[in-house]
């Protein structure tokens, strides 16, 4: 079906009724004609043309604000179909196409770009009838094509951002209204099919420039994905202009060009200006950014960021518009296929793989990798292919074996090895998502003792009167692990409601596989644990939201981490904890005063924040055990000593420095701002060694008193919150007991 005769009829000259101009429309008319011909007159002079002062000089830019000015004024007074005297005027004389053949040349300096200006202010104030006209769209058709030419040529930035503010204010009217869409295409391929290429002109100008930063390329590319939208709602025909303008091709090469912008090299800054925390698409990501990039990044991060996001944004509308429109499913799932093998090859293989093969374990190197990495797998949807397509790597040392050596790279800052286990996190999460099989899981049942055995640990370690606080302490990370939980996207992902007898019932939909330490960085992760008391608490308590993280996770058994079913075989979490454990006892009877100064550095809470009563304590399952400490770890002791016991010996349990610590005692060592004379205790550290790890022998150091007791609050946190996990769990559904 054409739309010339419908569009026609949108905006057509006034009948025989209207004939009689008011003398407002006369004097409206009057001072078009002058404006046009004073324009006329300037830049057919050479003088003019020539002008030293530029464009300023020659009075071109008032006149043609005044004109658009008056055309508007005009089509504000007009009825909704029918178009003035003015109107008439510009398109009966072609007023249009003489403004630009006389503005092309640029000549002043600036004048093409106003000209672009002034239609661009006519596409948006007018009504849609001025786009209806074939005279208008032809114009606005041969600007385009001709811009696309002149930025081959290296066209001037002024008119780049003249010509793309046009560009996305004739989108906004375009997707408005799917006929006037259709019109456009069809005028094009009427006027400029024997000239250029039949591919749309205004998308493909859009794809031209899809890597400007700034606040003009969100504009464009959130035009790009507008017309995207309104090009697909209408004919299968709109859908072969999208081939045609290698729209694949374009945004791919955007997107590492993007990613080639951005520094290999930088040194960890402490935070990121607010523009880019606020961003539309930046807030979920704030975890990440808001440590671990300089402020100077922020305009080439958002830009890249943004690409990502429109690769994602694409990727989604052609699958769903294939499951709307089955007719069209060949066409929708070639564009899709395009889409995918250009971010494989021309981003991916290109760019990222060859950067993390080429990174050095250096601290200005290791950063960037990933936390680009990071915004990667945050911003694309993880069941989606875009995101698959990032983890196979054969050419170059994987993403899997750069977090891996970073993590356990004693040369690097805590800042950037805190990063490699956040990251860490997310990649596992990612490996997991991606390698769940779906089906019914098996009916096995999982060690209902494992939650009481944990709290039993923590119970052990305590004082009298701290024993009264463990309850209101497990609630409260009761309280934290199931808002974890709930705004885990990954069990949407994986979970689903089943009808047993008249209830719903919560139950996985997917096969959970127990965890090693080749799988998911538990490895490296553990051999971190293993040296809790010895390493800065701001890395322990990264290192233990990691493994908790994973211990959360509805992709995995805890079978062979926390429980193990083989009396043979060692839980390896639970024999490190025990072992740690162990370890705080061995402190506490053979470092003189070390309850003291443990309780001391409880009172000033300088890494915990004060716990929170729960209101309705009754209502929550007591996670400890009924009968004794003892009777509850027996078992686990028992086990433990026969399979690998556990050795803690030392020569010496701790030094002091005498020298800065002779006149003080035991009620000196703190005060208010926490530690002085502490400083001066030093106590043994043994790291735990645990059955088949790859590490090598680690030999016993020597550790500040307050580094001990601050990694000995948090081992009890630790415990606490895995504790939790394990109750929710099985409440949950994921665990059956």
């Amino acid at each position: 079906m054409s739309y010339f005769g419908l569009l026609a009829g949108r905006s057509t000259p006034r009948n025989s009724s209207q004939d009689t101009e008011s003398p407002q429309d006369t004097s409206l008319l009057t001072s078009v004609r002058e404006q046009w011909d004073t324009i006329r007159t300037c830049l057919d002079l050479p003088g003019h043309r020539m002008a030293r002062g530029g464009l300023s000089d020659t009075g071109i830019a008032a006149c043609m604000d005044h004109l658009a000015n008056l055309l508007v004024t005009e089509d504000q007074q007009m009825g909704e179909t029918y178009m003035g005297p003015c109107m008439e005027f510009i398109l009966e004389q072609d007023v249009l196409e003489g403004l630009m053949s006389l503005c092309l040349a640029d000549e002043p300096r600036g004048v093409r770009g106003t000209m672009i200006t002034t239609f661009a202010q006519l596409v948006r104030e007018m009504r849609p009838g001025f786009l209806s006209h074939h005279k208008v769209v032809r114009v606005l058709m041969q600007l385009l094509h001709y811009s696309i030419q002149a930025d081959a040529l290296g066209n001037s930035s002024e008119s780049i951002d003249a010509t793309l503010e046009l560009v996305c204010d004739l989108v906004q009217q375009l997707v408005s209204d799917p006929h006037i869409l259709q019109f456009f295409v069809e005028v094009e391929s009427v006027y400029v099919a024997g000239q250029t290429k039949t591919s749309f002109a205004v998308l493909c100008y859009i794809l031209r420039h899809l890597h400007h930063g700034g606040q003009r390329g969100f504009r464009t590319r959130s035009a790009a994905l507008s017309l995207l939208q309104g090009m697909l709602a209408i004919e299968p025909c709109l859908i072969q202009k999208i081939l045609e303008s290698n729209f694949a091709e374009a945004l791919a090469t955007s997107t590492a060009a993007s990613y080639g912008l951005l520094p290999m090299q930088f040194t960890i800054a402490q935070s990121l200006p607010e523009s880019l925390i606020q961003d539309r698409r930046a807030l979920q990501w704030q975890s990440i950014l808001e440590k671990w990039a300089s402020s100077a990044l922020s305009h080439d991060l958002l830009l890249y960021m943004d690409l990502l996001w429109l690769n994602q944004r694409c990727v989604d509308l052609f699958a769903n518009h294939a499951k709307m429109r089955p007719e069209l499913i060949d066409q929708l799932e070639y564009l899709r296929a395009d889409l995918l093998e250009h971010f494989q090859g021309t981003f991916l293989a290109s760019v990222v793989h060859p950067s993390i093969g080429g990174c050095t374990l250096r601290e200005d190197n290791v950063s960037p990798a990933l936390l680009y990495s990071a915004l990667l797998l945050e911003i694309l949807d993880p069941c989606g292919e875009l995101a698959f397509m990032v983890f196979p790597n054969h050419d170059h040392r994987s993403l899997s074996e750069l977090v891996t050596e970073s993590i356990t790279a004693q040369e690097l800052s805590i800042e950037t090895r805190i990063l490699s286990i956040r990251f860490a996190s997310l990649f596992a999460r990612r490996i997991q998502l991606r390698e769940a099989s779906r089906g019914t899981q098996a009916d096995d049942r999982d060690d209902p003792t494992v939650k009481s055995v944990l709290a039993a640990l923590v119970q052990s370690m305590q004082s009298s009167r701290m024993v009264q606080t463990l309850f209101s302490r497990s609630v409260l990370h009761l309280r934290e692990v199931e808002t974890a939980m709930r705004a885990d996207p990954d069990y949407q992902y994986t979970s689903r409601f089943v009808r047993q007898g008249p209830n719903l019932v919560f139950r996985l939909a997917i096969l959970q596989e127990p965890i090693d330490l080749q799988k998911h960085f538990m490895g490296p992760l553990c051999d971190l644990l293993c040296d809790m008391f010895s390493l800065d608490w701001a890395l322990n308590v990264e290192v233990t939201r990691g493994i908790a993280s994973l211990c959360r996770s509805p992709y995995i058994s805890l079978e062979g981490t926390l429980f193990s079913k083989d009396p043979q075989n060692l839980p390896l979490l639970m024999y490190i904890l025990y072992f740690l454990v162990q370890h705080a006892h061995a402190y506490s009877e053979k470092v003189p005063d070390f309850d003291f100064y443990l309780a001391q550095r409880r009172k000033f809470q300088l890494l915990t924040g004060k716990l929170a009563t729960p209101s309705h304590p009754k209502s929550l399952v007591h996670p400890f055990a009924s009968g004794t400490v003892d009777e509850v770890l027996q078992p686990l002791k028992d086990q433990f000593q026969s399979l690998c016991p556990i050795d803690i010996s030392f020569k010496e349990w701790y030094t002091v420095d005498y020298a800065s610590s002779t006149t003080l005692s035991r009620n000196t060592f703190f005060n208010d701002a926490g530690y002085n004379g502490a400083e001066s205790i030093s106590v043994s550290v043994c790291p735990a060694k645990f059955p088949h790890s790859t590490s090598a022998p680690k030999s016993n150091k020597t550790c500040p008193l307050p580094q001990v007791l601050d990694n000995l609050l948090i081992l009890e946190e630790f415990l606490l919150e895995l504790a939790a996990i394990k109750q929710l769990r099985e409440a949950w559904g994921e665990d059956v007991i």
